[in-house]
């Protein structure tokens, strides 16, 4: 099976820090899997999903997408590549004042002219598939309420409604529940397992909480300090590994430990 992701020795580098917030990391996803990335906060988890989605441009190393190379695009097949890629934030990034069905329309906002936007007038076929992302996620008698009314875990899966409406290839989810009460974290990975499971859509979820990432992750890909610490599927996860994801920054150990 041909992977949907492929990174490759990326290296990323902040002005003014000596120490690289990346350090040649390398892995591989396959297409409609859900794969983890654990580490601890500062590992390096954000730096690489802004990497991913070239928000940030890697100092070194390359990235391939979806069978292109993503770093050789130009502005405009980076924005035809980027809608193929959704994303989901920690805070949601939810517009209070609008409605729960406004904000999940947001997600077509590339699909539609501009003028359409301004006004917030989206064709029929436009609303009907943004109340079939909020059923999904078991909101659709929400529609019209303003997203500053509902709970943190109503607006997560308000979040991942949106990034549906984008019809997705890939879903990278950069700490989707550390806001969350457990019910309300487990409710929102149960969704994206679903989204992964029944969709086919790629999922790189980076989460903190070990048991999360073994309970829903196909694939567990362990960061430290900005280097890849493990990565193996979820079935072959052991103590060694968590030594490796979580040991002190003075502890002696390999630069990587990777297995398929």
């Amino acid at each position: 099976m041909m992977n949907i992701i492929e990174v490759n020795e990326l290296t990323k580098y902040y002005p003014g820090n000596e120490r690289p917030a990346l350090d040649r990391v390398s892995f591989a996803v396959q297409p409609g899997s859900l794969t983890t990335i654990l580490g601890r906060s500062g590992s390096g988890k954000t730096t690489l999903f802004r990497c991913l989605n070239l928000l940030l441009r890697p100092t070194a190393g390359h990235i391939r997408i979806l069978g292109q190379d993503w770093l050789s695009l130009d502005a405009h097949e980076l924005c035809e590549a980027r809608r193929q890629m959704a994303t989901i934030f920690q805070q949601f990034n939810l517009i209070n004042r609008l409605s729960v069905m406004e904000n999940v329309l947001a997600g077509q906002l590339s699909n539609v002219p501009f003028w359409r936007v301004l006004v917030r007038r989206f064709p029929p076929m436009y609303h009907d598939w943004a109340l079939h992302c909020l059923e999904r996620v078991g909101l659709q008698d929400l529609a019209d309420r303003p997203a500053n009314q509902l709970s943190g875990g109503q607006q997560q899966r308000v979040a991942i409604a949106r990034a549906l409406a984008q019809r997705p290839r890939i879903i990278l989810a950069d700490e989707p529940v550390a806001s969350l009460d457990t019910e309300s974290s487990h409710t929102v990975l149960e969704e994206l397992r679903t989204i992964a499971t029944v969709d086919g859509i790629t999922i790189l979820c980076s989460l903190h909480q070990e048991n999360l990432a073994l309970h829903y992750g196909d694939h567990i890909i362990g960061l430290r300090e900005g280097r890849v610490a493990a990565a193996v599927p979820r079935s072959k996860f052991t103590a060694e590994h968590r030594m490796l994801i979580y040991q002190t920054p003075d502890s002696k150990t390999p630069h990587t430990m990777i297995e398929t």
